[in-house]
């Protein structure tokens, strides 16, 4: 069992965190798990490029669902900068989706719009929390963060077995594997900040100012958590589409509310008093 220690700097101070986990191998990341895939692309009976596509699409659902996020938070009395902001995130989001869409031409040809109109609607959009005082910030029917991604487990896997593309949906499989490994690593970082700003902010706010400053840290750090959960529980969700087996299925497990509180036995598991803590099942992951 190796012992790792992260360091996190705050000012003068210095603090040192250490997470215990047993340590076979370092799970690879999406770019490595690209890189591998390219050099094998042959195996795979794919055109050209089709790797760094799909590479290219999670990273577009992500800044889908962080844009779907920040739309949710902002209301009427944002600024005209802030707004004018938002909207041009979107016409950036819509460009290269229209890239993106393109491309999956090449490989779905003119099948690609019936199978969109069939495709459900991305994931954890909700319709409740659109600003009617806002119309900046509504989510429009074919608005940029609601567009479902011409990908395997979103359209269907067996439109690509049956077009002869079924290598994509291994492709795609491997790299949400990577996925999955670098929003972990995301989450266990937010996790630790978080432990360690309660254990070396609010425990010791002594007034009402400083102890306003150490939640509202809180809170910045707890949205962050918040996001790469939900990107985690997202992309698990497309596993489950792709046909991942139970072996897959068992090392990436659900995340359940419990898995996400932190104690100060993050930031000092030899404390006292933490000797019968439980920490969540993806501290003793391998994750890049």
């Amino acid at each position: 069992m190796d012992i790792f220690e992260v360091q996190l700097t705050k000012g003068e101070d210095l603090w040192t965190l250490r997470m215990y986990f047993m340590l076979i191998h370092t799970a690879p990341t999406t770019k490595s798990v690209e890189i591998d895939l390219i050099s094998r692309q042959e195996e795979y009976h794919c055109p050209h490029g089709s790797v760094t596509w799909i590479a290219k699409a999670l990273k577009l659902e992500e800044a889908q669902f962080v844009f779907a996020l920040d739309s949710q938070r902002a209301h009427s009395t944002m600024t005209e900068t802030y707004m004018l902001s938002m909207v041009r995130r979107r016409e950036r989001l819509q460009s290269h989706i229209n890239g993106l869409m393109e491309y999956a031409e090449k490989y779905l040809g003119d099948t690609l719009g019936d199978m969109l109109q069939d495709a459900r609607k991305v994931p954890d959009q909700q319709d409740d929390w659109v600003d009617t005082d806002n119309p900046f910030m509504v989510p429009i029917p074919d608005g940029a963060e609601l567009v479902v991604l011409p990908l395997p487990s979103y359209l269907g896997k067996h439109h690509f077995y049956k077009l002869g593309v079924g290598g994509l949906v291994d492709q795609e499989l491997q790299l949400r594997q990577g996925q999955a490994n670098d929003t972990l690593h995301e989450l266990w970082l937010a996790l630790a900040d978080k432990a360690v700003i309660f254990q070396k902010d609010v425990r010791h706010a002594t007034n009402y100012n400083r102890n306003t400053r150490a939640w509202a840290k809180i809170a910045t750090t707890e949205a962050i958590v918040q996001r790469h959960a939900r990107i985690y529980c997202r992309c698990r969700m497309q596993m489950l589409a792709l046909g991942a087996g139970p072996d897959i299925l068992g090392q990436y497990q659900q995340l359940q509310d419990i898995d996400l509180r932190v104690s100060t036995a993050i930031a000092d598991p030899n404390a006292r008093g933490h000797r019968d803590d439980t920490l969540g099942w993806f501290w003793t992951m391998d994750v890049p």
